[in-house]
């Protein structure tokens, strides 16, 4: 995994791989790279602007340094400060098996009075000779043939380091490098094993069948695997990248996990796979009362999509506690994978809101035009209310000034009954809502009147409501 090293001056990622070889045993690669809108670049003498950050690394044993590195980190040279570059740094640092105290210093030298930071680790260092191993995993930002050697290049190619563990939306590609060791020995000379990798969901653990891939591989004194998945439709969810070493009887050897994480709003749940969602030790488990369930997921239907809704029937209909939790549980892991359970507790205490305020005897407020816009959109930045008389029925106008990408957008609802909360809602500029252009449509909707029209005085002053609240006609 990787870690964020953030303070006042600085911002930076950091993790590391351990790799074996044969002419210099065990040695580390660290991987760090600096958010460049975090430090200062200033001119140097070639009239460009380049930011400068100190690196320094202690691996200490029994008290004693037994590695140690210091070095500037310069960045890419820019003509000007509108758009700040990251930049990164690789280095290979050979150190013999064992248990190491590890400290990171880092910090800016062009910011004055920077304070350094200072990370700490532990770091072991391992190589056996009669067991297949798996070095570190190393996620590439990108990689291509080799130019000229660098410090970058290895097996005929270049590999930049992609030094977090955080997949962002706008990464459509999850690429990896790492190296097997140790298969001639363990499974004898000319001789073949099953090499799979694959992605999982940490809550499924297993395979996604998405983003499995198996294959025969030769032995060979070290085998290095270079490869990728594409991930638009990856969800978003915490994952594990999988990689395993099995025997002809396709038992598993030797296996490696890395974990990461990926942000996707787009990307959708597969829901065909709800049967193999995991629920012991989470929040769901303790939910075993199958009407309160059911009611429970009858009340995401504000905020489900057409295929969310589908299968939340399927899921309410079986009758199935398993199911059910399943379902539930899916849901709010979709909507927040770090934290599903404080998810889900926010948007109850949305719905209590709104059965409060919106429910009636025969409605509950989730239930109702009112309560389903609140729970989908928030709470509108203001409300204008029609007083009832004897030509008009109730009405109210939600106008939401920003909601998600849309800016100044109308809700108008109203009360044929008169009387209690049972508000419909009759127009909305918003996308996807009951939209009429007619502005008199509308409020002969409005009307109660006993003459064929509303009167022109009666008419001005709905009018004049929706023009306030930003009504276009």
């Amino acid at each position: 995994m990787s870690w964020l090293l953030k303070s006042a001056d600085l911002s930076a990622y950091y993790y590391y791989s351990p790799f074996y070889n044969s002419e210099v045993g065990t040695y580390l690669e660290t991987y760090i790279t600096v958010i460049g809108n975090s430090v200062v670049f200033k001119k140097n003498e070639n009239g460009k602007y380049q930011a400068l950050v100190e690196v320094t690394m202690l691996f200490n044993q029994e008290g004693k340094v037994k590695e140690f590195r210091k070095y500037n980190l310069k960045s890419q040279e820019i003509d000007d400060t509108t758009s700040l570059p990251n930049f990164i740094d690789l280095q290979r640092i050979n150190l013999k098996e064992g248990l190491y105290n590890f400290e990171l210093k880092i910090k800016d030298l062009q910011t004055e009075n920077a304070k350094e930071f200072v990370f700490h680790d532990i770091i072991t260092m391992t190589h056996k000779t009669d067991e297949i191993e798996i070095s570190g995993i190393e996620y590439l930002e990108k990689y291509f043939p080799t130019q000229q050697a660098n410090v970058l290049s290895r097996n005929g190619y270049d590999m930049v380091p992609y030094v977090a563990d955080f997949y962002p939306s706008n990464l459509k590609t999850f690429a990896f490098y790492y190296e097997i060791y140790n298969t001639k020995t363990v499974f004898g000379e000319n001789q073949e094993f099953i090499l799979q990798y694959y992605i999982e969901s940490t809550n499924l653990k297993q395979p996604h069948p998405n983003y499995t891939k198996t294959k025969k591989q030769k032995v060979a004194d070290v085998i290095p695997v270079m490869g990728e998945f594409s991930i638009e439709g990856l969800e978003t969810g915490n994952y594990n990248f999988v990689v395993e070493i099995r025997n002809k009887e396709n038992k598993v050897i030797a296996s490696k996990k890395s974990f990461f994480q990926r942000s996707n709003p787009k990307a959708k749940i597969n829901w065909n796979e709800i049967d193999k969602v995991v629920i012991e030790q989470t929040f769901v488990q303790n939910i075993t009362s199958i009407d309160t369930l059911k009611e429970y997921i009858n009340e995401l239907y504000p905020i489900s999509d057409v295929n969310e809704v589908g299968y939340a029937k399927n899921a309410v209909n079986s009758n199935d506690l398993s199911y059910m939790q399943k379902y539930f549980y899916s849901f709010w892991f979709s909507h927040n994978s770090s934290n599903p359970e404080s998810e889900w507790n926010k948007y109850k205490e949305q719905v209590n809101y709104v059965n409060k305020m919106y429910g009636s005897q025969i409605n509950k407020g989730y239930e109702s035009d009112r309560g389903r816009v609140y729970l989908q959109y928030g709470a509108p930045g203001s409300v204008t209310s029609g007083v009832y008389d004897n030509d008009t029925y109730p009405y109210e106008i939600w106008h939401y000034y920003v909601m998600g990408n849309q800016r100044n957008r109308l809700f108008l609802f109203y009360n044929r009954e008169i009387m209690g909360k049972d508000y419909k809602l009759i127009y909305s500029d918003a996308k996807g809502e009951v939209y009429i252009s007619n502005i008199d449509m509308i409020i002969k909707n409005l009307y109660r009147g006993r003459t064929l029209l509303p009167d022109i005085d009666w008419s001005n002053k709905i009018k004049e409501d929706l023009r306030k609240e930003g009504f276009r006609y």
